[in-house]
């Protein structure tokens, strides 16, 4: 039955009184698990800057006040489409994650964010955030992206989170000067020269992809490298690198030695990895787990037995058999 304007107004009053005293100092408010929320319309009558809103399923931005929000997040709300978005265009962090959108449009114009999260939807392209030069922090993960070449002149970009898409081509990631950190983990990646100009890189993570050569990052300033499940043969550009590195389970049935370097730490896989590399090829080199220890202990002043972490911590060094044992 339709209600009467009386009674709208009623609900709008009663969802005044509730949230009118959530508001916290900061002008933050949060709503959540409010099945029966479509009109938003009372959020005008507070003073609210950052406006939190998760699992409310029958809600819509043209329900939503913009006033002068700078922060909205609207996630797990089964939202489709982003129609009423664009009133919005003073948001300096939003984040859409787990909802059903495909078509990022509405957002073309929203040139003040910072943050962007549309993790966890069903988008395909990214065409529509290629003017969005103020963001620094991207969340594209969990979607049907096959390419990143659209954010190419999103020069201010520090950190891109793009996992568990069907990306197979980096084509234009070479363009972002300042990315720090990025995450490529399930993918379809075959060839990683593009990342080769990422100069400011400290953390790379490009787990389970079909990457077989990591020649390009020799000259990095990589902190962290994660490179597990891959195809890769040759570990001789490591020996440049620094810090910490996951090498964990390499497909490749010829994977060559690894050179070790004293600015090197340690390198470990899971014993479940090693379960899954249990095959009749070198998986590194030949030199024996005991070994490689007492080498990486004179390195770094350590003893072997601070070295060894706990039991489902291995080194993985030798093969795959002597690995196992």
């Amino acid at each position: 039955m339709k209600q009467t304007k009386q009674e709208l107004e009623d609900i709008q009053n009663q969802y005044y009184e509730k949230h009118s005293t959530r508001v916290k100092p900061d002008g933050t408010l949060k709503i959540k698990r409010d099945i029966a929320l479509k009109d938003l319309s009372f959020i005008s009558r507070l003073n609210v800057k950052n406006l939190y809103i998760s699992r409310c399923v029958n809600i819509s931005f043209e329900n939503i006040p913009s006033q002068s929000c700078e922060e909205l997040m609207v996630n797990y709300c089964q939202l489709k489409n982003l129609n009423g978005i664009s009133q919005f265009n003073k948001l300096k962090y939003l984040n859409l994650s787990h909802d059903k959108i495909r078509v990022l449009s509405p957002l073309r114009n929203m040139n003040f964010l910072d943050t962007l999260s549309v993790q966890y939807n069903e988008v395909i392209t990214l065409q529509p955030l290629s003017n969005l030069f103020n963001l620094t922090n991207l969340y594209i993960s969990c979607n049907q992206i096959t390419n990143l070449y659209p954010i190419r002149n999103l020069t201010q970009l520090v950190c891109l989170f793009a996992s568990q898409n069907k990306i197979t081509d980096l084509n234009g990631i070479q363009q972002l000067k300042k990315l720090k950190e990025l995450y490529l983990l399930d993918n379809m990646i075959t060839d990683i020269s593009p990342l080769s100009e990422c100069c400011c890189l400290t953390q790379l993570y490009l787990q389970r992809n079909q990457i077989t050569d990591i020649s390009p990052l020799q000259n990095s300033k990589l902190i962290h490298l994660s490179v597990e499940e891959n195809y890769v043969i040759s570990f001789q550009a490591w020996n440049k690198l620094e810090r910490t590195f996951k090498i964990g389970n390499q497909k490749a049935p010829n994977s060559q030695q690894i050179l070790i370097s004293k600015r090197m730490k340690f390198i470990f896989t899971t014993r479940l990895h090693l379960e899954r590399i249990k095959q009749k090829h070198q998986v590194l080199s030949n030199l024996y787990s005991s070994s490689l220890c007492k080498t990486i202990s004179e390195m770094n002043n350590l003893t072997t037995d601070q070295l060894n972490l706990s039991n489902s911590l291995l080194l993985v060094f030798g093969t795959a058999e002597q690995a196992s044992q």
